[in-house]
């Protein structure tokens, strides 16, 4: 039985941390709906005021400037963790939103399920 509540646990991601945001199935940068979303959930959560100081947003800085090296939380499913480095990759590489709102939602996507190691 320990191991069937187990399953279940690993299954539901997101009920177990309700203030992750919802990432979309697929890569993104012509969806223009989901990233105006992302963009929506990074003004609400604050993100895009304080991106010049919030850490996670210094951390999509220097991905976006420099590159590096993104793991997945401990925390955080991998299929979740690999679906957020997959869309991480399509904010930053996108000319869409202006680069304060992709540094905001690539600060949000890291602080939600990611982080940065080199």
């Amino acid at each position: 039985m320990a191991g069937g509540s187990k399953a279940r646990r690993r299954g539901r991601s997101h009920d177990a941390a309700p203030t992750r945001i919802v990432l979309p199935h697929a890569a993104f940068p012509g969806d223009v709906p989901e990233l105006e979303r992302l963009i929506a959930e990074a003004k609400r959560r604050g993100f895009r005021e304080r991106w010049a100081d919030d850490p996670h947003c210094a951390m999509a800085e220097k991905l976006f400037y420099s590159g590096g090296k993104v793991l997945g939380r401990a925390d955080v499913a991998r299929d979740d963790s690999d679906k957020a480095r997959v869309c991480l990759r399509c904010v930053l590489g996108s000319f869409q939103p202006s680069h304060e709102d992709k540094i905001a939602v690539a600060g949000m996507i890291i602080a939600d399920y990611l982080e940065v190691v080199g």
